[in-house]
């Protein structure tokens, strides 16, 4: 990997909040709070010149900065705020012309979860009423709420909660969405297996037990959900209560999943191709063999080993070999082209207050390491820097 550019956008970020939301064609968009007015403003960064533009901005409650929720599809970016009962409001700000549109869709109930982006028009979220959660899939242009009731989409939402957008791929001119139904995490699925084996509980006692991944074409997926009908989805993979099946992550050929059997504590790893629409298997971790704790990164696994000395990084899946970093400061976080290690950690005094992050960037090619003090994310072969 060629060298990691480092993008300091602390100067513009340290006197509020801040939320990354995007960085293209050169240009960062980060959501930010004006503390004098208590507005929120999406900012542009210019790279090339160094400059900071304001591009939009529209009052929210000092309590709500968290009720606004930001994505990007293609070259629009979503604003959608779920401050208000009854309603949401959505912004959408195009990055090309600057233009903006405002949309409000009025909801029976509240949103109480992060919306997931379907595209520059739809996104779900679930909507709360009378202490009961629907999933609802939301017309930006329609202003219209859909109820989705079709249960296998529903749980593939709580897998992708948090995610900006749900995974899609194009074959053949038609869109695709991948969806990953699941139910519980990987170590609860873990133990309710283990509490069936020793005579605990039955399983036929356990709630909603099958996961699986599906793939379906956008358009029946919308069609169906507005149509009040369950949706016509193609299974590349299910599992029952004696394993899982996770999406792991997808690249310009093919989407990776991980199928584990408890059995033998093997989990498979596979690469659907987003061309020819088949299965193969790449390869296979042991988990019996395991000395520390995998950890999964869109679409890598890493095998992490930590003490008092040194951080050791095993490529299990997309990395080959090993690396040892000698007293790392914080605990692992990120590996970024097999060749920067990225820890973090946070301090705050006695009281709980002076709450701080640090970012601890190391190059074990020129084993130089730098601590900042401040977040981060990754954009290819650019680490932005900011205030959170």
């Amino acid at each position: 990997m060629q060298s990691l550019k480092i993008l300091d956008l602390r100067p513009h970020t340290a006197k509020s909040e801040a939320k990354i939301i995007d960085y293209l064609d050169d240009k960062v968009l980060f959501l930010s709070e004006d503390q004098p007015m208590g507005d929120h403003v999406l900012y542009e960064y210019d790279v090339a010149t160094e400059s900071l533009t304001e591009r939009h901005r529209y009052p929210m409650p000092k309590e709500a900065f968290l009720d606004s929720f930001t994505y990007t599809s293609r070259h629009k970016v979503l604003i959608v705020k779920t401050h208000e009962t009854g309603a949401v409001h959505v912004d959408i700000c195009d990055t090309h012309d600057h233009t903006m549109q405002q949309y409000t869709i009025p909801i029976d109930g509240e949103v109480l979860s992060i919306p997931i982006g379907l595209d520059e028009r739809y996104f779900f979220a679930f909507v709360d009423k009378d202490d009961e959660d629907d999933l609802y899939l939301f017309d930006v242009v329609k202003q219209s709420a859909h109820k989705v009731v079709d249960k296998r989409v529903i749980h593939s939402m709580s897998y992708f909660y948090g995610n900006q957008c749900i995974p899609s791929f194009i074959n053949k001119g038609e869109a695709y969405l991948c969806l990953n139904e699941t139910t519980m995490c990987d170590y609860e699925r873990l133990d309710i297996h283990n509490m069936i084996q020793r005579g605990e509980i039955k399983a036929r006692d356990v709630f909603e037990p099958m996961e699986a991944l599906h793939i379906v074409l956008k358009h029946e997926l919308i069609n169906s959900i507005k149509e009040g009908k369950d949706v016509s989805l193609t299974t590349l993979a299910t599992s029952s209560i004696s394993g899982w099946v996770r999406y792991l992550g997808m690249d310009e050929d093919f989407i990776y999943y991980r199928e584990m059997r408890f059995e033998d504590r093997t989990e498979r790893i596979l690469a659907f191709d987003l061309l020819d629409m088949d299965v193969v298997e790449v390869t296979a971790i042991d988990h019996k063999c395991l000395k520390g704790e995998l950890r999964y990164h869109d679409p890598y696994i890493y095998e992490i080993m930590e003490d008092d000395d040194a951080l050791k990084v095993m490529g299990r899946f997309g990395m080959e070999g090993e690396i040892v970093c000698h007293r790392p400061q914080g605990r692992f976080h990120d590996f970024v082209g097999e060749r920067y290690l990225i820890t973090s950690w946070w301090t705050e005094d006695a009281e709980g207050e002076n709450y701080k992050e640090f970012t601890q960037l190391t190059d074990i090619v020129d084993n130089t390491k730098d601590t900042y003090e401040g977040y981060y994310e990754v954009y290819g072969s650019t680490m932005i820097l900011y205030n959170t």
